[in-house]
């Protein structure tokens, strides 16, 4: 019998084997959350509408907050240090994109202070452990790619239509008693789900703050109550259906399959082995939902989604991964039709409906005539997106 094993081995008949080999990962693109924050909005009947209660500022990162993105920066040293080589930090390796908000700039840079602690003739104080490392921001008014507010026009029209169809007014409606109950007690008005969303994040900040909840906020202001599912449903709302999704995180889904397909031919103008994207929990929300893999929660403080490319091969594929919180070490999404490892190509077959043109003939109105900034756009897109 062991004669017979190895007569078959030696070549009679082809022996199969285990491939102990990796897939190679190639390139990597993050959308993050920024790290804890103070209020951005306060109410009229607020017990903590005074800026005295917040030194921050509005919207500001806490202590908390810095700590939370220096530690997702040390987690990405740690995922990706195979992919970016050596511990040093150069300008061919990674590259930062954020909205342009203090909190999510300075996110971004904490993030990369993490990921790059100077090493060796990098140290430039003793004193401080720390190097600057450039990140650059998309203006609030141009920015379709990450916050992508109030920038285009079809999409803000589509969305009304959208929060006036009878899906959307059937949630309203049955939950009118709480609208008038909030509106009510907070002093102005709550009528849409995006003033009650607004609410709810302003209870969460406070909450997570030890400051006291007003009692008649605190009877609806529960795990799991109608409030909460309000304020998760808003996230999915805004991105309800195909056109919205399109509009609001399908130009930054295209961005990133673009990249990843440039990647594997090696026409990429910067061949960063990393691109970084500092956002809100409304981008990481929004990219779930438009990829069919958002269960309805609000993205926590420095939650995290990767999209990973990987060359098996001569084939390349996508992972995904979400990570929620800055402990767990997230296992692939399942993304729908295509399992944990999706071919390149078949994950655009699959998003192509999503997928948009140029923002400047996507989002302006087919009768609106196209103001100097967004014929500026228009122009812009065509050439192909300039940043590296």
């Amino acid at each position: 019998m062991i004669w017979i094993v190895l007569l078959l081995c030696l070549g009679l008949v082809k022996c199969q084997t285990v491939d102990q080999t990796e897939d190679e990962l190639m390139f990597a693109q993050v959308i993050f959350r920024h790290g804890d924050r103070t209020i951005r909005k306060t109410f009229a009947t607020d017990p903590y509408k005074d800026k005295v209660h917040w030194p921050e500022g509005w919207g500001q990162l806490t202590n908390l907050g810095k700590q939370q993105q220096y530690e997702l920066g040390k987690y990405f040293r740690r995922r990706y240090a195979k992919l970016l080589g050596d511990g040093s930090y150069s300008p061919d390796k990674v590259f930062t994109v954020s909205s342009a908000l203090d909190r999510t700039i300075n996110s971004a840079s904490l993030v990369l202070a993490g990921l790059f602690p100077p090493q060796q003739n990098q140290v430039w104080n003793q004193e401080i452990f720390w190097q600057p490392i450039p990140v650059y921001s998309i203006p609030q008014s141009e920015d379709y790619l990450i916050k992508a507010d109030d920038v285009c026009p079809l999409y803000e029209k589509l969305l009304k239509e959208y929060e006036n169809s009878p899906e959307v007014q059937a949630v309203i409606e049955r939950n009118q008693e709480l609208f008038e109950y909030l509106e009510k007690h907070a002093g102005q008005p709550i009528r849409d789900l995006e003033q009650l969303k607004d609410l709810h994040g302003t209870f969460i900040v406070e909450h997570s703050m030890n400051k006291t909840i007003p009692d008649w906020a605190q009877t609806v202001f529960t795990p799991g109550g109608d409030f909460e599912y309000l304020a998760e449903y808003w996230l999915k709302f805004t991105s309800g259906t195909n056109q919205l999704k399109r509009l609001k995180s399908g130009f930054l889904l295209k961005e990133i399959l673009d990249r990843f397909k440039n990647k594997t031919v090696s026409v990429l103008s910067s061949n960063h082995s990393l691109r970084l994207y500092s956002g809100h929990d409304t981008t990481i929300a929004n990219m779930l939902n438009s990829l069919g893999l958002f269960h309805p929660h609000i993205p926590p403080y420095s939650s995290s989604l990767l999209f990973e490319l990987y060359k098996s091969n001569d084939d390349f594929y996508v992972q995904l991964f979400y990570r929620n919180n800055l402990t767990e070490d997230p296992s692939p999404l399942n993304i729908p039709l295509c399992g944990t490892k999706c071919p390149l190509n078949r994950f655009y077959d699959l998003y192509n409906a999503i997928l948009p043109s140029d923002f400047g003939t996507e989002c302006h109105l087919p009768t609106e005539k196209l103001s100097h900034r967004n014929r500026r756009r228009v122009n812009h897109d065509k050439k192909g997106h300039q940043n590296p």
